[in-house]
């Protein structure tokens, strides 16, 4: 009973100071939740007026296009090359088939008593 106590006092004591530690008094907090506020409304007001602005002209519509295209060959490449990694895993899966097959024929014909590979 006297651990238990004991424990229960240790954490009411540290949270306790925890507390005291991370509170901050009302007249050091406010310049700075007036600066946090002022910038969270200028960015309210730039992403409007960035979501107001649309493309105009034929060149703008090139620009977006091109970017489109190039986005377009890039996923293109990014599947190519992982087509690629499968083939080769595929690959390498089959050599160590074949290797396992041949070590296999090789313990078959030695328990066999075919072909004798230890020479003396």
């Amino acid at each position: 009973m006297k651990k238990i106590m004991l424990t229960i006092g240790a954490l009411a004591v540290s949270l306790l100071m925890i507390s005291t530690a991370t509170a901050v008094p009302n007249t050091q907090s406010t310049p700075v939740m007036n600066a946090v506020n002022n910038l969270e409304k200028t960015e309210k007001i730039l992403y409007s007026k960035i979501g107001d602005i649309q493309p105009t002209g034929f060149i703008d519509f090139l620009i977006q296009l091109i970017i489109l295209l190039i986005k377009l060959v890039m996923t293109i490449v990014t599947i190519i090359q992982s087509v690629l990694g499968i083939v080769n895993l595929i690959k390498n899966i089959i050599a160590a088939i074949q290797s396992l097959v041949n070590l296999i024929q090789q313990l078959i014909d030695l328990i066999s008593g075919g072909p004798n590979y230890i020479t003396s």
